[in-house]
């Protein structure tokens, strides 16, 4: 191994190696394996949490955005080790959304006001100024 160094996020390894046999160099990518989760779903369903399913949630959210993939790997990446730092294996749907939600407040108002609009079911668009009230008083809940 030539060197390594840790992402941004503490979430993955990079390796520089060198082969043995015919001098060639590659590059490895190690990522931290998940415990088990399962998700709690408001209907009292239970199914294993889906880290893609995640990422497409927060990807549609930052659509169109001034947001970085950078930037999106750094949320989901802080989202992942929140979840590894529970001690339990089952987190309600609800304690997922709400961690996603605070994540994308911070970074961008917009995506963060596309996800919550799913998020509680916004019918119509009383509940979209509603929640810009909120925000541009500071008070996001």
């Amino acid at each position: 191994m030539k060197n390594s160094r840790h992402s941004d996020d503490n979430m993955s390894v990079r390796r520089r190696r060198l082969c043995e046999v015919c001098n060639s160099r590659f590059t490895t990518l190690e990522e931290l394996l998940l415990k088990p989760i399962m998700v709690l779903k408001k209907d009292g369903r239970m199914e294993p949490f889906d880290k893609q399913k995640l990422l497409t949630s927060i990807m549609l959210a930052t659509n169109k955005r001034p947001v970085t993939p950078a930037q999106i790997n750094m949320v989901l990446s802080k989202i992942l080790y929140k979840f590894e730092s529970v001690k339990e294996d089952v987190i309600p749907a609800r304690v997922i959304g709400e961690i996603v939600k605070n994540n994308l407040l911070v970074l961008d108002k917009v995506a963060y006001i596309r996800f919550v609009s799913v998020y509680m079911d916004f019918s119509d668009a009383d509940d979209f100024c509603s929640l810009v009230e909120k925000i541009k008083e500071g008070s996001d809940k």
